[in-house]
């Protein structure tokens, strides 16, 4: 078979880290690049072609995805996108998938051993019939991280429940300062831009609350009881110095290291985080850590929102057939169960989640399958990251003890209503 040269972008909207010296256009987070690139340079060379690597700062990503999908360059192949940045303005420049998928059907039990929220997280319509612009292969919903060890010294119970999570976070400092410790914060949170909102949206969808109403998107939410109550909750975490007033700055990347260095002894954050707190190199609390669904109240039904990455092809592209190959050949179970058990990934297929592997070597296993029958779908509406820069900046104000939960989510709901109607 010939040699040729498939271009591949991985998008996202987190900083990224400098490009490998290889022959595949590749645009990632360092998350993505880790947990996928061993595997996307075994399929390349399987199906007979060459891939070249770039990563770009993730500033400037959104814009790029944009800027090449529009200007119908056909300087990619593939494009990896992940919840935050797919929506409906950009699948108008992307194939449908549908017709691939007839031609040579996804392997190992097809679309159906996708989690079924992944793949409608990347359908339009968003339902089980929209046509798909996208194979999921890196997405997860958020846990629970706590402490085993100040829980079982403590004799406190791993919360279920958002006002478990409360009431856990509250004899944490009791306990914790009476034992002389004013260092470890209860708990831990994330407030930078982004991060902020989907934090708080843990939070929301365990009480059962929505942005905005599925799956047209066209209605907001933000004055639900459910979401007052979850922003409220938030700002008792910090009032009452269960959380670090810093939390207001905090990236994923500051809350998985005040786990990691002991500095904290709960947080709600991405599964696939584990790793990095079960690195000896990198953490002092390897074995410390325990693990649970997100809090959710027992009747909530869709409880934890999926995020994550999905993988699709250009309509500009020129090497289509062969995007798809390479698309197939990454999905597989083989090399998904791969790139989950040996390099980090989430797992999105059904059989890799039930894998006896997967449940012996990753320690979140119990958690996320409690988890994933739970899972909901996000918004994928265009102008989604300035709607999330509304919210976040009201969610800030909250916290920062400007503004009640009340007057934050009116303000989000009379700004971003309008432009859910466009």
């Amino acid at each position: 078979m010939p040699i040729k040269t498939i271009s591949v972008a991985l998008l996202a909207l987190t900083t990224a880290t400098a490009s490998q010296a290889a022959d595949l256009t590749y645009f990632t987070t360092q998350a993505v690049l880790d947990a996928h690139g061993p595997v996307i340079n075994q399929c390349a060379a399987e199906i007979g072609h060459n891939i070249e690597n770039v990563v770009l700062p993730g500033v400037s990503m959104q814009q790029k995805l944009m800027a090449e999908l529009t200007s119908g360059s056909g300087a990619f192949d593939v494009v990896q996108v992940n919840d935050s940045n797919f929506t409906t303005s950009v699948a108008r420049f992307m194939e449908p998938l549908r017709p691939y998928m007839e031609k040579k059907p996804l392997s190992d039990g097809g679309l159906e051993d996708f989690v079924p929220a992944f793949v409608q997280q990347f359908s339009i319509p968003q339902t089980s019939e929209g046509e798909i612009y996208a194979v999921p292969n890196r997405m997860d919903v958020d846990i629970l991280f706590y402490r085993k060890d100040y829980f079982e010294k403590y004799g406190i119970t791993a919360p279920k429940t958002p006002d478990e999570y409360l009431d856990a976070a509250r004899k944490l400092k009791e306990a914790l300062r009476a034992d002389g410790d004013n260092d470890t914060w209860p708990a831990v949170m994330q407030g930078a831009t982004l991060q902020i909102v989907l934090d708080w949206y843990d939070w929301v969808s365990g009480q059962g609350g929505n942005m905005f109403t599925a799956p047209n998107w066209d209605a907001s939410e933000l004055l639900s009881p459910e979401v007052i109550a979850a922003t409220r909750m938030r700002q008792q975490f910090v009032e009452e110095g269960l959380a670090s007033p810093s939390t207001t700055s905090f990236s994923n990347d500051d809350v998985i290291n005040s786990m990691a260095q002991g500095n904290a002894a709960m947080t709600i954050m991405y599964g696939p985080y584990w790793r990095r707190l079960q690195d000896p190199t990198r953490s002092s609390v390897v074995d410390k850590i325990g693990y649970g669904h997100a809090p959710r109240l027992p009747d909530v039904e869709q409880a934890h929102f999926s995020r994550g990455w999905a993988v699709g092809i250009p309509k500009n592209s020129e090497n289509k057939d062969a995007a798809w190959e390479l698309i197939n050949c990454m999905t597989s179970f083989e090399h998904h169960k791969e790139t989950v058990i040996n390099h980090g990934n989430a797992a999105v297929r059904i059989s890799v989640v039930n894998d006896p592997d997967y449940e012996a070597l990753v320690p979140v296993a119990d958690a996320v399958q409690e988890a994933l029958p739970r899972a909901k779908i996000m918004p994928n509406i265009p102008g989604l990251p300035q709607i999330y820069e509304i919210i976040a900046g009201n969610l800030q104000r909250t916290l920062n003890g400007e503004l009640s939960a009340e007057e934050a989510m009116q303000a989000a709901h009379d700004e971003v209503s309008p432009m859910l109607k466009r």
